[in-house]
């Protein structure tokens, strides 16, 4: 035998361990069940998953006959409408995922405002808290300096009215010595015409004068002491008005 000869023996006896290892795969490969579901649908026996172990039942016919039948459509026109109905239900499904992103966007932004404007209630609160407590020292404050005011006020209304009445009584003392200081010159003018005992009226007349001189200068005096106290009035009335 020559070479060419044994090649193409080789050859040979691969085509057929190759037609019989075909053959044993295809005898091990499970039959599909026709006719056993409605009109327009088969049994697909390799759709799923089966148990370990299982083995078809065998009919009469050489067919198998499934445990639990699981249906396939036939009819290419309902596939294409139910993948097209898959699709649909798909995109409304993803318009209501982005539906609803955009509401848990647009709450988040509310609740961000929200929580802003709850920053800055809170701070205009507290700075107003700290404007009444500082309005509430100074109305504090001013009720005291103006109670203070009151109280000088009064004690200086009850000064004037005591020196405008000492005021009174010494007018009413000057008229009375006025008068008698008068008469006393009369008097003396009298006495130095008719006696010369007018040097005891002159003496007299001379005493009347200097009393007169007297309370003149304590008048004086209270008159300086109410201007005093009417000066302390109106300052502290300004006071008072001013707070």
């Amino acid at each position: 035998m020559g070479e060419m000869d044994i090649m193409l023996l080789f050859k040979k006896f691969t085509i057929i361990f190759l037609l019989v290892a075909l053959m044993a795969t295809a005898a091990a490969v499970e039959p599909v069940q026709l006719g056993g579901g409605r009109a327009d649908e088969a049994i697909n026996l390799q759709s799923g998953a089966r148990q370990p172990g299982y083995v078809p039942r065998m009919t009469t016919s050489g067919f198998a006959s499934p445990q639990t039948a699981q249906t396939m459509a036939l009819d290419p026109g309902a596939m294409v409408h139910q993948a097209g109905v898959f699709m649909q239900e798909a995109l409304e499904a993803r318009d209501q995922t982005l539906a609803a992103r955009d509401s848990a966007l647009e709450a988040r932004n509310r609740t961000e405002a929200l929580a802003e404007e709850a920053r800055t209630n809170g701070e205009l609160a507290k700075a107003a808290q700290v404007k009444a407590a500082e309005s509430r020292e100074s109305c504090a404050l001013g009720a005291t300096m103006s109670q203070d005011y009151a109280n000088q006020s009064r004690t200086a209304a009850l000064e004037v009215q005591e020196v405008y009445n000492q005021a009174m009584n010494l007018t009413l003392g000057l008229e009375n010595l006025t008068e008698q200081l008068k008469m006393a010159e009369q008097q003396s003018m009298n006495l130095n015409e008719t006696a010369p005992s007018g040097l005891n009226a002159s003496s007299g007349s001379g005493t009347l004068a200097r009393d007169l001189e007297d309370l003149r200068i304590r008048l004086q005096d209270l008159d300086r002491r109410l201007a005093a106290v009417e000066d302390r009035i109106s300052t502290a009335d300004r006071l008072a008005g001013g707070t």
